[in-house]
């Protein structure tokens, strides 16, 4: 867990039963998860990507079943697995409905990321927004 990270989310990571491992900064992070998955034999599933995280993700927490005949949904990008189940989801259950893709004003990585046509990692967002306080790893 990268410094600075909200006291609340981790008094909730160890609640959970989580061991918590801290770094001083992003940029530490990937160095840190390397030597855990060697000392633990463990392999990464990213949290974005993986497709069964995105198979988990598919009715967006439960928002699909939520509202009958829902025409619309704002979701947040983040990292993209929430978005790319909801949109799975909505294809499948809801096929007119309109998703709407969102991010912070001052987090925009994955709307220069499609400007460019690469990703553009943004080490600094600037939001109150923890979860997107990350890095995007290409």
């Amino acid at each position: 867990m990268p410094k600075p990270f909200s006291a609340m989310k981790h008094r909730a990571v160890l609640g959970y039963g989580a061991q918590v491992h801290m770094v001083e900064n992003r940029s530490c992070t990937d160095a840190r998860l390397r030597e855990l998955v060697d000392g633990y034999k463990a392999v990464v599933v990213q949290p974005y990507s993986h497709p069964f995280v995105i198979a988990g993700q598919r009715d967006g927490d439960g928002r699909v079943d939520q509202v009958a005949d829902l025409d619309i949904m704002l979701a947040q990008v983040d990292d993209g697995g929430l978005l790319s189940g909801l949109c799975r989801a909505a294809q499948a259950l809801l096929p007119r409905m309109v998703i709407i893709a969102c991010e912070p004003a001052g987090a925009l990585d994955a709307m220069e990321s499609v400007k460019q046509n690469r990703i553009v990692p943004m080490p600094n967002p600037n939001t109150l927004a923890d979860g997107f306080r990350r890095v995007l790893r290409s």
